[in-house]
């Protein structure tokens, strides 16, 4: 694991930030990349026909069950699916992905992550998970979103404090750290290049762009996979997505020392007295990959942010997205 800036020895107190550059660099570093063969839940989703395979990377809330779904729903239609690994690239070998507005992605990720965390999801994590998190503590749920963004900041996330929340943590990880884990090898099926980039707004218009790569591809069919998160997507009956879109909403229109302050809670109170510029912290280090990569102008929260560089590797995207 990449280190921050400090180290979280006590996950129930973390130090203020020295500097919101050095907090910038940390978060970069421990937020570019999914991780290592450690990580098993990192697919990919493939179907083999005709001396074609067609391989989907997979980019946890940006799609992949619709697209995971529609994949076998054409491997069936086509006689016969394999998810063996390639044993390496052959000119019919295509990949392609799927990105969404990053702000979006980081929000749906946020209610993924309270779901696995709740009584209600079905495989129980560890009890380092109240341990481990600030916002596990907190009860109203504007408060809570707050102090998980501080648990963000600060490098709760994703720290050597509870490893068994690893697979759930990931859902907040920016979308290209999941791209240069597949090109880097991190996945179990090897990835060359990634040959088309669509995005969710438009699934169905940018899932037919494939048929410039394969000409048999068929329609997609959106409602396969659809009802996969009934509890952390957009119509889930639990608070949390709301809470969320509500704060950044609220912190698009005033400081965010202006807002803890008014709300006067312990919780808030943590967030504004260690970090002073949590919309920097958020945008710049978290989603800045995303916006400068997948070409989504920044808005909301981020909104006149600097947009770096795409970092990802040459040739990681090998056709025009």
């Amino acid at each position: 694991l990449v280190q921050s800036a400090w180290t979280v020895l006590d996950a129930a107190s973390s130090p203020p930030l020295s500097s919101t550059a050095k907090a910038l660099d940390a978060l970069t570093k421990r937020f570019a990349t999914v991780g290592t063969h450690e990580h098993p839940w990192t697919e990919t989703c493939s179907v083999t026909v005709e001396g074609w395979r067609v391989t989907y990377v997979q980019i946890f809330k940006s799609g992949t069950q619709t697209i995971c779904a529609n994949l076998n729903i054409m491997g069936e239609r086509l006689s016969w699916i394999d998810i063996a690994r390639a044993p390496q690239a052959t000119p019919r070998n295509v990949t392609f992905t799927f990105v969404r507005d990053p702000l979006d992605h980081f929000v749906s990720g946020y209610s993924e992550i309270e779901y696995r965390f709740s009584k209600l999801f079905p495989r129980k994590l560890s009890p380092c998970r109240r341990q481990c998190y600030r916002f596990m503590r907190v009860l109203d749920p504007m408060q809570r979103a707050e102090a998980f963004l501080e648990d963000v900041v600060s490098g709760r996330i994703y720290s050597p404090c509870c490893p068994k929340a690893r697979q759930a943590e990931l859902h907040i990880f920016p979308q290209t750290s999941f791209v240069r884990a597949a090109v880097s090898g991190a996945y179990h099926e090897k990835v060359y290049a990634i040959d088309m980039v669509g995005r969710l707004e438009s699934l169905a218009e940018d899932w037919q762009r494939m048929k410039l790569h394969v000409p048999w591809w068929p329609p997609l069919k959106p409602e396969a996979g659809k009802d996969a998160h009934p509890l952390s997507d957009r119509n889930s009956p639990l608070p949390h997505r709301k809470a969320m879109s509500a704060v950044l909403k609220q912190m698009s229109l005033e400081s965010f020392d202006q807002l803890v302050g008014a709300r006067g809670s312990a919780a808030a109170g943590d967030v504004q007295r260690n970090r002073p510029n949590m919309a920097t912290l958020l945008c710049e280090a978290i989603l800045a990959a995303d916006y400068a990569c997948f070409g989504y102008t920044p808005s909301g929260v981020c909104a006149g942010m600097r947009v770096p560089p795409c970092t990802l590797p040459r040739g990681t995207i090998s056709a025009p997205s």
